[in-house]
């Protein structure tokens, strides 16, 4: 049996006791509130969002602390009014022959900065000499250091401070050239944990292709099936301007400001009687109004003064026209239902299963809303495209508030049983005694 082309694991984080998820179509998961939907799609998104762009996010990630470094350093010889001294220069090309002479050891690095010891010492000397209130200043650059360098309160003098930071800057710059070349996992936790912002989760989560983890031996392993990849969890993301915190909000804004690309066939996925008009992006716009709906009659609304339906399939027309929906997408988004009449809940199914099977985008959809489940089902069945389509149930484990994700396949009957505890309780509820 072929495996599938992507697949989830999951284990003990947060709700979900155990999740074994395929995501190479349309995937599915429903359940109860609180029992991990949004979770598993936060960690398939930020998996994919570090793997594909690792480079950007491990120098990012490993520089922080040392621009912090560079920048106290440079602050400390222009306030003291020191830098005819040519120090900084001279730090400079010693952090640039490192990296140009590929020193990659730290004894190579010991014996790289040993070589210049003697020459930056009689120079920082020489500074240290010529320094007004000698002592509170480098107490102060101690302090400033020391955030970051806790050692640094031990030096005495201005020269083993300086070439202290000389080789934590250069075992910063070995760390970034190490993790572009080994891909250590641990830049991933770091940034998952980052995200799940509440406590640090357990690093019990994995992604396969093809069957074959991307996480091996702590390393992050390249993968070829998602190039392209955004999460959304609500329409509502469009009307945040620019300072929400939430970067997945942020990231899905940059995706649709992206320009349109030539494209012919949008009348096959987008039906403009449906949804009276169409929608786009302005890029010489000035001020808030730069999503725009212009509706058949030739009246253009600002999209985030429209109605929240439309901003649904808005999200999704722009990112057609700009060429992000291709055969290495994938689109995770949670309860589309969410602000659509039930009409456009069938006509959102319908999208999804034209965008899965004749563009290959895949989806991974988190819904309780029984339209949407049925849609989803009986259109892809009449449109022969079921063989990549996947439902999960998050079923209650025998450990309070820990769930088991069931796989269905595409038996959707477990799904609305778990629906008939609502029509139980309306039934409780509204009895008349």
């Amino acid at each position: 049996m072929k495996p599938a082309q992507l697949s989830i694991q999951i284990d003990n984080i947060r709700a979900i006791k155990n999740a074994d998820i395929k995501i190479d179509g349309i995937t599915v998961i429903a359940g109860e509130n609180g029992c991990g939907k949004s979770t598993i799609s936060k960690l398939v998104y930020y998996f994919f969002k570090t793997i594909i762009n690792y480079n950007f996010y491990a120098e990012k990630l490993l520089k922080s602390d040392l621009n912090n470094t560079i920048q106290t350093i440079e602050s400390f010889f222009k306030d003291t009014q020191l830098s005819e001294f040519g120090i900084e220069t001279k730090i400079s090309n010693i952090l640039s022959g490192i990296l140009e002479n590929g020193i990659e050891t730290s004894a190579e690095l010991d014996k790289y900065i040993n070589s210049y010891k003697e020459e930056l010492t009689e120079k920082l000397n020489n500074i240290e000499g010529n320094l007004e209130d000698k002592n509170n200043k480098i107490n102060r650059l101690k302090y400033n250091l020391s955030p970051v360098l806790h050692e640094v309160m031990n030096l005495k003098s201005l020269p083993d401070i300086i070439i202290y930071v000389i080789s934590y800057i250069s075992q910063q710059y070995q760390l970034i050239a190490n993790a572009r070349k080994n891909r250590p996992a641990s830049i991933l936790h770091s940034l998952v944990n980052f995200e799940f912002n509440d406590y640090p989760l357990p690093n019990t989560y994995n992604i396969s292709e093809y069957g074959v983890p991307l996480i091996e031996n702590e390393k992050l392993l390249h993968q070829s099936s998602i190039d392209n990849i955004a999460y959304i969890d609500t329409p509502m993301a469009l009307g945040q301007d620019g300072n929400s915190n939430i970067p997945h909000w942020e990231d899905l804004k940059e995706l649709l400001k992206r320009k349109p690309v030539a494209n012919n066939n949008i009348k096959d996925f987008f039906n403009s009687e449906i949804l009276g008009g169409e929608f786009k992006y302005l890029y010489e716009s000035f001020g808030h109004k730069q999503f725009t709906y212009k509706r058949s009659d030739g009246f253009e609304f600002d999209l985030l003064e429209s109605a929240t339906g439309l901003k649904s399939f808005a999200v999704l027309e722009i990112l057609f026209k700009n060429g992000f929906l291709n055969n290495k997408t994938l689109l995770l988004i949670d309860e589309p239902e969410a602000h659509l009449h039930p009409q456009w809940i069938v006509e959102y199914a319908k999208l999804i299963v034209q965008l899965n099977k004749n563009l290959g985008v895949k989806f991974l959809i988190a819904s309780h809303n029984p339209d949407m489940i049925s849609a989803i089902k009986y259109i892809s069945a009449k449109e022969d495209n079921t063989s990549n389509l996947n439902f999960y149930l998050a079923v209650k484990s025998d450990e309070k508030f820990k769930y088991n994700y069931k796989d269905l396949g595409i038996d959707i009957e477990p799904i609305f049983e778990s629906f008939n505890i609502a029509l139980d309780k309306i039934e409780e509820y509204g009895s008349i005694i």
